[in-house]
């Protein structure tokens, strides 16, 4: 089954806000699925106050991205401008980070799609663009139980080297520690 995501780009100063999430503890920009009933506004306004605090409006349509090789069903995520009406900047309780950053500064252990998206935000275009990214789901359709053992069975016999490696796979950096705690949660 397809999943629908959206995604906030808040800029300050020439600077893109981001979020770190437990337990993977990379960065991204704001936002997350829109569940039945919600709509993409709603969705956008909802997972921004909740992950930063930030009270804000929706501004333009950066883009729409499609990943159609992403887990079963594929992935669409809707990349909007969020501009800031108020709000006090805090930590929701699922983010254990939030930090402004110059798009030419961007975390190393930031999500790979993310980085066109942002370079979108402030390639000065006007209207929104339609995007189709070749991003193909480390994991194919298997679960997690699965997805090791095949692994180990290119060599990486221990969980944290074969996780790391399908992480790497997709672009993701951690730390040991961040795969540990990510495999203690799966």
């Amino acid at each position: 089954m397809s999943t629908f995501s959206v995604e906030v780009a808040i800029v300050d100063n020439g600077r893109v806000l981001l979020v770190r999430e437990p337990p993977l503890h990379c960065w991204r920009l704001p936002g997350g699925p829109v569940l039945d009933g919600m709509t993409l506004s709603g969705a956008a306004i909802r997972h921004t106050k909740e992950q930063t605090g930030l009270d804000i409006r929706l501004g333009r349509l950066i883009g729409l991205y499609s990943r159609p090789q992403w887990r079963a069903g594929g992935d669409t995520a809707c990349v909007v401008l969020g501009l800031t009406m108020g709000g006090r900047r805090e930590l929701g309780a699922r983010v254990d980070r939030a930090r402004y950053f110059f798009p030419n500064a961007l975390p190393d252990n930031l999500f790979p799609w993310d980085r066109q998206r942002i370079a979108d935000v402030f390639s000065g275009q006007q209207r929104g663009i339609i995007v189709d990214e070749q991003v193909v789901w480390p994991f194919a359709t298997q679960e997690m139980d699965q997805i090791l053992p095949s692994l180990a069975e290119e060599g990486f016999a221990e969980p944290e080297a074969a996780l790391a490696e399908a992480l790497r796979r997709l672009g993701v950096v951690l730390s040991a520690e961040d795969v540990a705690a990510l495999l203690q949660g799966s």
